[in-house]
């Protein structure tokens, strides 16, 4: 019977290989354009005379033009896939420029590299590994890493604390301090209760200083979202420095309310501890003199907010949730999106007429160089006897017992109240400092 029906339907024999419906109509193995693809980055951003205007490429790649050549020199030094070549079948490989822009407008937008197969002519694969290769060159490229991530020197900390006396009026300010966070969309289910927090999806946090200019230093990452800021600062690598002596290197004298200062200090939030490092603001002012300096520290500190804010505007990768399976690689993508803003901010103070280009050169004195001699011969001077061990734990907790002395806190607080209202409000306004707060406004002076 199964014969005679496939005799009469003119059916293939049942030992004949069946092929699925979907395979007759297969598409073809798509062939990439890669000289299109060159021809048309160059003519439109990278050539010699291009389409689109400097404002235009800054606009749409989040940096400069001629900042992008000098990645790649730096790129092209450290990883061969930022080298144009030639591959098995005697073809060029994909143009470092198509693969750069590609992986800038995936990292600034947030979005696949689907979108932009029609123009850099190849696929998500592809462009997937020019992201990861650029983050991943960016923060471990010394050339670029120790300049845009660097820690502060003691020339970089006199001219910060100079410019946020001029801007906010407080002598000694190193920068705000504060914490932002990012989704992690494919975080995996065992570590779900670790990093998923009030957010009810999983979050990986970032703390840092941020400066008056929106110059991000001190990029602390990894930490889980189920933490809060006191958990973050008890981890962090700032409060390490300033136990072991290295932020001590930068520190210089200073004026405020007529009594010397040593220590420079950042401004936090309420839900800091009071350290003698962090100035945090007044929550229930009840004196015009503590609804002033509650106005002035909350207005200053705004510039951590504004820093965290116009880094995600700038690269939408971090507000949208991440599609990276890696802590490490969403590290390498945070830190590189900072490096990035910081080449930028350098680039903005350059244009300025009113702060100096080399704001940020990499600069020492010779008394802070003779200060890291000093400490690193200090380092070298403890031994893994007993006794050394004992005296480098004394001393750190002498430094712990400093920094965490609220009379120090409440020490600069009070002087600073009195520096800003007299700033403010002249010193004669002093007398009145102490009266109820009532109907005084403090935005009206």
């Amino acid at each position: 019977m199964v014969i005679e029906a496939i005799d009469e339907h003119n059916l293939p024999p049942l030992t004949q290989k069946r092929t699925r419906a979907s395979s007759a109509g297969q598409a073809k193995r798509i062939k990439y354009d890669y000289q299109r693809a060159e021809e048309s980055v160059f003519s439109d951003w990278v050539g010699e005379v291009p389409t689109f205007p400097d404002k235009q490429f800054e606009d749409t790649f989040r940096i400069k033009r001629h900042m992008v050549d000098i990645i790649l020199n730096h790129l092209c030094r450290r990883n061969s896939f930022w080298i144009k070549g030639v591959c098995r079948a005697g073809k060029e490989t994909i143009n470092p420029y198509v693969k750069l822009l590609c992986a800038l407008k995936m990292i600034c937008y947030g979005i696949s590299g689907n979108a932009f197969l029609d123009y850099h002519q190849f696929r998500e694969t592809t462009s997937r590994r020019c992201v990861h290769h650029l983050v991943t060159s960016l923060v471990t490229c010394p050339a670029l890493a120790e300049v845009y991530l660097r820690i502060p020197t003691k020339a970089d900390a006199v001219k910060v604390t100079t410019m946020h006396k001029n801007a906010h009026k407080m002598p000694g300010m190193l920068g705000s301090l504060d914490v932002t966070k990012v989704h992690w969309k494919k975080c995996p289910t065992a570590l779900k209760g670790q990093f998923q927090g009030r957010e009810k999806c999983a979050t990986i946090a970032l703390e840092a200083v941020v400066y008056h200019n929106l110059w991000f230093w001190h990029g602390s990452f990894e930490f889980p979202g189920t933490l809060n800021d006191i958990n973050m600062w008890e981890r962090s690598s700032l409060l390490e420095s300033m136990l072991n002596g290295r932020h001590d290197q930068i520190d210089h004298q200073y004026t405020l309310d007529n009594k010397p200062f040593k220590k420079l200090y950042y401004l936090v939030d309420g839900i800091y501890p009071s350290l003698s490092r962090f100035l945090g603001t007044e929550t229930d002012p009840s004196t015009r003199l503590d609804g002033s300096f509650k106005v002035d520290q909350e207005a200053a500190r705004k510039d951590v907010e504004r820093g965290f804010g116009v880094l995600k505007l700038k690269f939408l990768s971090l507000t949208h949730p991440i599609n990276l399976h890696h802590r490490d690689d969403i590290y390498c993508l945070v830190m590189a999106t900072i490096l990035l803003h910081n080449m930028m901010v350098e680039e903005r103070v350059a244009d300025d007429d009113v702060e100096d280009g080399a704001f940020y050169n990499t600069i020492c004195n010779e008394d802070n160089d003779e200060n890291e001699e000093e400490t690193d011969n200090d380092d070298e001077a403890y031994s893994s006897t007993p006794a050394g061990r004992h005296e480098k734990f004394e001393m750190v907790h002498r430094r712990w017992a400093e920094l965490y002395n609220y009379e120090g806190s409440k020490y600069l607080k009070d002087a600073m109240k009195r520096h800003l209202y007299s700033e403010k409000f002249g010193k004669n306004a002093m007398e009145n400092a102490h009266l109820w707060m009532d109907n005084f406004n403090p935005l009206h002076f």
